[in-house]
């Protein structure tokens, strides 16, 4: 089974119940959701059959929680997703309490400067490393998987396209995001392969062409996400946009049954930051606050003011020609005698979903 490392997304320290040390990675629980983690936590901490160094495992929301207490007076919280095996992250705790007892191994003994406590961050880097998230890039052949791989990476994007062979595991650490891209083979004869390469998501981007026989192709791996992955964060990259056959983030959305959809042009390097602000988004990292920007910033001249008014005209009479053809129906069903049925006690009587509502 390939796992995944889990994201580390908050830490908090307590020392006898007061609150001395707070690191977030990303997104996680506000301080109203924290007291509320913590009033339950601490209830099961002052069980007399939860030990001292022992590691507690609970689960709020969509968060998994891991506390460790030392002399039943400094607690360590590690607050992450809710992905696969929690080996890692007991021995990331297990390394934060060591690591913090030799820098301050006099607090249970005097009192401590908040000052220096907050140097502690610079040792937390090495316990985020650890646990940084497995974000798998899936979709089929030649949608441009590792051409966004290699963006990234801020890589030179290959130019030509190479299938990818059984899997590659990449690793991108830079000062704007740590993370390990798992790119798959996008060729039918690997598909037996797709869900052990998915278990342990974090997060699973699925890319496609924005073509529509791609996009209806792609919807496979919607059920296959939430089957092996149900925890993972899930987005689409519509890729290739500047092609005059892409289909727009919304219609892509809408055949992909809701999952989120970015559009982009994966072979210009210049879209790096973009990209990188996408898995931020998608990982709730650093939410962007609107994708109109985005989507405007990367479909900016694709298409002329022309174009856009001739798909306009079409979608307009297409919706209205679909208006007539429903009204017809209505009228047809006003003409057509309904026959009642006798209502039995407990039973609702039936009408047909098309003759409701005009046959009062």
């Amino acid at each position: 089974m390939l796992l995944g490392k889990k994201m580390l997304r908050q830490v908090n320290l307590l020392l006898d119940g007061i609150p001395i040390f707070q690191q977030k990675f990303a997104i996680g629980l506000d301080p109203s959701e924290f007291n509320n983690l913590w009033h339950m936590a601490i209830k099961d901490i002052n069980f007399e059959y939860f030990f001292d160094e022992e590691i507690m495992t609970r689960f709020y929301w969509k968060y998994r929680i891991e506390i460790l207490t030392v002399k039943h007076r400094l607690i360590i919280i590690f607050i992450t997703d809710m992905t696969n095996s929690g080996e890692l992250i007991k021995d990331a705790i297990t390394e934060c309490r060591n690591r913090f007892l030799d820098k301050f191994e006099d607090i249970f003994d005097k009192s401590y400067d908040p000052i220096e406590i907050l140097e502690f961050s610079h040792d937390l880097v090495d316990c985020y490393d650890k646990l940084s998230p497995k974000i798998s890039i899936v979709g089929h052949s030649g949608v441009g998987k590792t051409t966004i791989t290699r963006l990234l990476q801020n890589a030179t994007v290959p130019l030509t396209h190479l299938p990818t062979i059984s899997g590659e595991v990449q690793y991108v650490s830079d000062d704007k995001i740590n993370l390990s891209l798992w790119d798959f083979a996008g060729q039918e004869e690997f598909e037996f392969l797709w869900d052990k390469f998915l278990r342990g998501s974090d997060a699973v981007l699925i890319i496609t062409d924005s073509t529509m026989v791609n996009v209806i192709k792609s919807r496979t791996f919607v059920g296959l996400i939430k089957r092996e992955t149900p925890f993972a964060y899930v987005g689409a990259i519509a890729n290739k946009q500047d092609l005059p056959d892409s289909l727009s983030p919304e219609k892509i959305k809408y055949f992909l049954r809701g999952v989120p959809v970015y559009p982009m042009i994966a072979n210009k390097q210049e879209n790096r930051d973009i990209m990188i602000d996408i898995v931020k988004d998608l990982l709730e990292i650093s939410p962007m606050k609107s994708l109109e920007p985005l989507i405007g910033k990367i479909n900016r001249n694709l298409q002329d003011k022309e174009a856009w008014m001739d798909d306009f005209v079409i979608q307009e009479k297409n919706a209205k020609n679909e208006w007539l053809e429903k009204q017809k129906i209505v009228d047809l069903s006003k003409t057509i005698p309904i026959k009642r049925t006798v209502k039995q006690k407990g039973r609702k009587e039936f009408v047909p979903s098309f003759m409701k509502n005009y046959d009062e």
